[in-house]
């Protein structure tokens, strides 16, 4: 959400700036030469910029908070500021050569909006239903065909070039709205694709039986792995599209395991004090006869969850 409020700063809804009577006052105070003056108007400027750096820094900040690591968030922030640095050295040094600001700038803001916009996006598609993911999608390209100008009367060549890129993504975005409402409504607006009409696989999962899961585990010999999970968690579904489908961690669990899967957050509430879940996901290991051996929280690549489970 706080990605989608940058991004909708940048694209021109509104600026993250001081109020004016402060930006004139601190422009218009403390010294201005020496180290000190250095140093006094780099402090200025980092709120007097801020319509322009502040979305981006703020997504980098955002980014720091998420991961909680102390050491890589400072080198984040300072790497931003050599970035900034070189930027006022090419100015100091080529300020004749430099293109002046006006639209281009105006544009180029709008395209790093879209741009944030999209990872918004990108971000919330776990956690959302498919219908609403396809209709933020559809929102941002449509929103990245106008600001690239579908709208606009293309002139010469790269104004042509960009234009057709434009009314492609226009058309995209207009599919996207489609597929949304097809989902979100249970209709059948496109044709149907070939992958439609293909037989999904049987599952190796059981789901909320976890009395049937050790049964079968003490009739086959087997352990038994419990995912638990809940709807509204993000690595819940990462764990099921980037860590369970892996072809290596597939066949280890198809030999050694019965696997069932368990949402304690809605249906399976009985058992959140039974197996003792503080968090989601929680991957437990389990013996035949339900012994608890081992448990992971978190989402955890195929490589490290195999690792774990032939410990």
């Amino acid at each position: 959400l706080l990605f989608a409020l940058f991004a909708i700063s940048l694209l021109g809804a509104f600026e993250i700036r001081l109020p004016a009577s402060l930006q004139a006052k601190l422009q218009s105070s403390g010294p201005r030469a020496g180290l000190g003056g250095a140093f006094f108007m780099g402090l200025i400027l980092g709120p007097i910029s801020a319509p322009c750096v502040g979305p981006y820094f703020g997504s980098v900040l955002t980014d720091i908070s998420q991961h909680g690591q102390v050491g890589l968030g400072a080198l984040k922030a300072f790497l931003f500021a050599l970035g900034m640095g070189v930027l006022f050295i090419a100015v100091g040094a080529f300020s004749a050569a430099l293109p002046r600001s006006g639209d281009w700038l105006v544009k180029l803001k709008q395209i790093m909006g879209v741009v944030i916009l999209g990872f918004a996006v990108w971000t919330l598609r776990y956690i959302l239903p498919a219908w609403s993911t396809w209709a933020l999608w559809s929102a941002t390209t449509l929103i990245a065909s106008a600001v690239l100008g579908a709208f606009e009367p293309a002139q010469g060549l790269l104004s042509s070039l960009r234009r057709s890129l434009a009314l492609l993504l226009l058309a995209v975005g207009l599919l996207a709205g489609l597929r949304g409402i097809e989902l979100g409504l249970d209709l059948q607006l496109l044709p149907a694709g070939s992958a439609t009409k293909t037989a999904a696989a049987p599952s190796m999962w059981l789901s909320q039986d976890l009395e049937g899961a050790l049964a079968k585990a003490k009739a086959e010999h087997k352990v038994v792995v419990v995912d638990i999970y809940a709807e509204w968690c993000a690595q819940c579904h990462e764990l099921d599209e980037k860590t369970w489908p892996d072809p290596a961690l597939q066949a280890w669990l198809a030999q050694k395991a019965v696997l069932v899967r368990i949402d304690t957050d809605k249906q399976r509430i009985d058992l959140a004090a039974r197996l003792k879940i503080i968090g989601y996901p929680t991957v437990i290991l389990l013996d035949e006869n339900g012994r608890e051996l081992r448990r992971i929280q978190g989402f955890q690549p195929p490589a490290v969850l195999l690792g774990w489970l032939r410990q």
